[in-house]
This record gives C-alpha cells, structure tokens and sequence, in this order.
C-alpha cells in the first residue's frame, strides 16, 4: 500500500499511510500509553520498543499503518504482518491496534480498519486474525465490535496465563 488514503467529514480530516522511520517517536509514545493503560502491571521498555518497531518497517511481510489527523497528530495505528504459517495460503495477522486517547470517538479506527483489510487482500491473504490482550473489557468490546462491523467473526478463544502475577 504505497498510497495515502484521505476520508473527509464535515468535522474531521484523516489521512492513513505506512509508517516511515519519522514516525518513529509518535509510534513509541502510542506504544508506551497503550502499555500504561492496559490492563497488565507491565513496565514500558522502550528500548524493545523501538526495535520491534523498526523490524516491522524493515520487514518485507509487514507494516505499520497510521491514521492521523489534519495537523499530523497519531489517532491510531495498526502492525500488520501476513505469514504462510505451514500453510499454501497466506495469511494476515493484525498483531496490534492502538487508538490514541485523541483517536477515540472519531472516524479514525474504523477507517484503520478499512485500510488493514485492503492491505490484507491486496497481498492476497485467505483470512486475517486479530486479537485482543488488553485486559481492559471495554476496550476489547470496543476492538471487538469495531471489527465485527468489517465482518470478523469470534472462532476461539484467547487464553492466557498470567506468570508473573500468580
């Protein structure tokens, strides 16, 4: 997707495109607020941070897509990866969502939406999985019915165990 797609409203201006290396610093500070309110006790490593970040820009299978607004402010971003998986078809992965605090109640998550599932089909993926690991039930609800709204069906349940906190 070496395009930049613009939606206009009345009341707002979006624009989604793939993250390049000056996006970095506005990606690590979404990364960091995303840990900071998820639901998990977990300390913000930006070091990690930023090279998982960089891996995705660098990585062929991979992108980083970002919505943001009229004045270039990050509303949401989302890291998609597509894999075969020890499968023929490929498929897609969205490995994280991040709607900012400003992002919220605007058009700019559904438009994401719009965007990952174009870049999914557009390298030919047979399906595409997401999940939801926040910890934070409205979030997960929100993440949920946004993408059940773009026709994503629940098939299974994502178990985790906690180790660190018993």
């Amino acid at each position: 997707m070496g395009r930049t797609a613009t939606a206009s409203r009345a009341d707002e201006r979006l624009t989604v495109r793939p993250a390049g290396t000056d996006d970095i610093a506005a990606l690590l500070a979404a990364a960091e607020q995303f840990v900071r309110l998820s639901g998990w006790n977990w300390t913000f490593d930006r070091e990690a941070a930023n090279a998982r970040i960089w891996g995705h820009l660098q990585h062929d299978d991979s992108i980083i897509l970002i919505c943001e607004s009229a004045a270039g402010a990050l509303l949401a971003a989302a890291v998609l990866q597509t894999d075969r998986d020890y499968t023929v078809e490929r498929l897609g992965y969205i490995v994280k969502f991040y709607v900012t605090r400003e992002g919220r109640r605007t058009s700019a998550p559904r438009l994401l939406v719009e965007y990952c599932t174009a870049w999914f089909r557009e390298r030919g993926c047979a399906a595409v999985f997401a999940t939801s690991t926040a910890r934070l039930p409205l979030a997960e609800k929100t993440y949920a019915n946004l993408l059940g709204k773009h026709g994503f069906t629940v098939c299974g349940p994502t178990l985790t165990l906690d180790l660190a906190h018993g």
